[in-house]
């Protein structure tokens, strides 16, 4: 009688006593490893994965019950040699003792609900099938992973683990091998953020419910300080009197002339000669200037008031008139505020909101009202398509537009949302390059001749940053969507086009010298934070993997 033969999986499986404690390239070079995350040896040979195999210690009963499944397995169909043979190591579970992990498939599923649920980390899902290369590193949203099935029996006499390893799917091999243990990683990575996370969020639960810590009673007192110091500044409606908190002619002056030489040129909202003309009546008849020219000069020496001095001593006057200007927005006959000089004072509160500290967390709402205002006004359609009007009126309206469009854009990156506008959504064109001195209210006048680029005008800077406006309307529509998952290749090229945008934007306002301080660092600060949006989501992988490190880079210069 012949001896009973041994199936094959069984006789060549080795036990092997002592953990591996090198990673795999090390084991697999058979050299030295420093046990690091990257470790040295593959920092040097610029391996770019570097992976350790985790083993869970397993007792006597579960090592049978692992045998009888590694010989029934290919009865399914799934081939147990080669690369797709590899074990994945799992995520790291606290438990008392763990439980062994088998990749055999099948279409029934059992759970055992007496199993104590075991306390988990934090991890991230991801299917292996949706990479094609250690390159294609999307961007994550942390999931709470569910709590592993225990092993249970299926038809067939086979024993297997109801939880799915991370990684398996129907396709096998050295590819398949190489996206697991890339999404293993990235898990790996993950866990290590959620748990700092979840220690965070519990330091600030107890810091919460321990209200009698000084810490929290010093917290209390600034913020009764600070709710009290903005009730105070809120004025009552019945208070309100418009045109009645005028300053001396000097001190206006000097408001007027700090408004022009910063904000103005930059985002163009007035017509400089018009506003100074009828400043000048203002001054000579102040009854016979309207109240939405009132409403405006106001607004426009609030903003110069946070310019004046570097104390701010006006912040008071210039609260009460940006108060002033929301009451005429509010008062009755919404519809005859919806003009050329309403969207003004719409753009100048915008403006003053930031510059005074009123409530500027909330401009994204105030901003979204003024983009519908200005295309419910047609604003958004160039005027060569809309009925014959002025040059002086086609260029304002094509100024206040791209304004408009540069508060949208900035509104949306400070609140952290969709920019709501697009460039399918107007035709309007850029503003053309002209001095406020050539455009006149005539309509039998000829449209002026612009400028070439390298002439400066007053529309020098605001062009120049307006020629930026796709590159950062696309970086924030992709940082702001929350259904963003492109992977790293597309982070580089919004990258590429929004630095090939800026250095456009950078010779242009070095050649012209006569650019003020204030103009070209503001044009440069618009453009420089989209960066900082871009490539953040992308520091804490850049500070464990060397693939990153254009990010890391990028926002730390």
């Amino acid at each position: 009688m012949e001896p009973p033969t041994l199936p094959i999986s069984a006789s060549a499986q080795k036990k092997r006593r002592r953990p591996a404690l090198a990673c795999e390239a090390c084991r697999r070079r058979k050299v030295r490893c420093d046990r690091n995350l990257p470790c040295g040896t593959c920092v040097r040979s610029k391996n770019a994965l570097c992976t350790y195999t985790t083993q869970a210690a397993t007792n006597t009963n579960t090592s049978a019950l692992g045998r009888k499944h590694r010989d029934e397995s290919p009865k399914h169909g799934f081939p147990q040699s080669g690369a797709a043979a590899l074990a994945l190591p799992e995520p790291i579970l606290y438990q008392p003792l763990p439980t062994p992990r088998h990749s055999a498939p099948s279409s029934t599923r059992a759970a055992d609900s007496d199993d104590p649920s075991p306390i988990h980390i934090p991890v991230l899902t991801a299917s292996a099938g949706e990479h094609s290369g250690p390159a294609d590193f999307g961007l994550w949203q942390p999931v709470i992973q569910p709590r592993p099935a225990p092993v249970a029996a299926v038809p067939g006499g086979s024993v297997r683990d109801t939880a799915s390893t991370p990684g398996s799917n129907s396709n096998h091999g050295s590819s398949s091998t190489v996206n697991s243990l890339v999404d293993r990683v990235k898990q790996l990575e993950q866990q290590l953020s959620d748990l700092m996370l979840c220690r965070l969020v519990t330091f600030a639960k107890k810091f919460e419910n321990e209200k009698t810590t000084y810490l929290y009673q010093g917290l209390e007192k600034c913020k009764n300080l600070g709710r009290i110091i903005k009730a105070r500044r809120t004025p009552t409606f019945a208070t309100i009197s418009i045109g009645k908190n005028m300053p001396s002619r000097e001190v206006a002056d000097a408001l007027i002339d700090a408004y022009l030489r910063t904000f103005e040129s930059v985002q163009r909202i007035i017509h400089i000669p018009t506003f100074k003309a009828e400043y000048e009546r203002y001054w000579q008849d102040p009854s016979g200037v309207n109240e939405p020219f009132i409403v405006l000069m106001q607004l426009c020496m609030a903003i110069g008031a946070t310019f004046h001095d570097e104390r701010f001593t006006l912040r008071n006057l210039a609260i009460q008139w940006f108060w002033e200007g929301m009451f005429w927005l509010m008062m009755p006959c919404e519809k005859s505020r919806m003009t050329m000089t309403g969207l003004q004072i719409r753009c100048l509160m915008h403006y003053l909101r930031h510059t005074a500290n009123i409530g500027c967390d909330l401009s994204w709402i105030g901003a979204g009202s003024l983009v519908r205002t200005a295309i419910y006004m047609g604003l958004h359609r160039d005027p060569k398509g809309l009925v014959k009007m002025t040059p002086y009126r086609a260029e304002m309206r094509r100024r206040l537009w791209a304004s408009i469009l540069e508060i949208a854009l900035q509104s949306a990156i400070d609140a952290g949302g969709p920019p709501l506008i697009s460039a399918r959504d107007y035709d309007t064109e850029p503003p053309a390059n002209l001095d406020d001195a050539q455009l006149v209210e005539d309509m039998d006048s000829a449209f002026p001749v612009p400028k070439d680029a390298k002439t400066f005008t007053q529309m020098t800077v605001p062009l120049a940053l307006h020629a930026t406006l796709p590159a950062r309307l696309a970086v924030t529509a992709r940082v702001n969507d929350f259904r963003s998952d492109t992977v790293y290749e597309e982070t580089l090229r919004y990258s590429g086009e929004l630095s090939s945008a800026l250095q456009r934007m950078m010779q242009q306002l070095k050649s012209h010298p006569e650019i003020s301080q204030f103009a070209s660092r503001y044009a440069q600060f618009m453009t420089y934070r989209l960066f900082f949006a871009l490539h953040q989501p992308i520091i804490p992988l850049a500070l464990r993997n060397p693939i990153y490190y254009f990010s890391r880079k990028v926002t730390r210069s």
